[in-house]
């Protein structure tokens, strides 16, 4: 019986483990995406599809909507500031295009509010 409880409880443990993203673009160079204004519209007409998407605009694509629905959960402590960074960028820049991201991933306005206030937690 107590090799049971002990199992469930294992179980229990490991199930309810959150599951990350590839920690491959924990150390994104954001800094120079957000510097050259041409490469930061790239990526945002990718998330829009209204332009080409490169390999890592793919991937970042695939997961934005997760990442806004669940407030970027399953990212790590570097990619929510990497997030942070992208999103504040993309707002102030481009905000036009922005507020297109935001009809696609969040028609209704009820994620990305949450999603900031975790950001900026970090």
């Amino acid at each position: 019986m107590r090799s049971l409880v002990l199992w469930l409880i294992l179980f229990i443990d490991t199930s309810c483990q959150l599951v990350y993203y590839s920690k491959r673009y924990d150390y994104y160079d954001i800094d120079f995406l957000i510097e050259n204004p041409r490469l930061l519209k790239g990526y945002l007409m990718c998330f829009i599809s209204r332009g080409p998407c490169s390999p890592d605009g793919k991937t970042f694509k695939a997961v934005l909507p997760e990442v806004i629905m669940h407030a970027c959960r399953k990212c790590s402590v570097p990619q929510k500031r990497l997030a942070r960074k992208a999103f504040a960028a993309m707002k102030r820049y481009l905000p036009q295009e922005f507020e297109q991201l935001l009809k696609i991933y969040d028609p209704h306005y009820q994620y990305f509010d949450n999603l900031e206030r975790t950001l900026a937690s970090i």
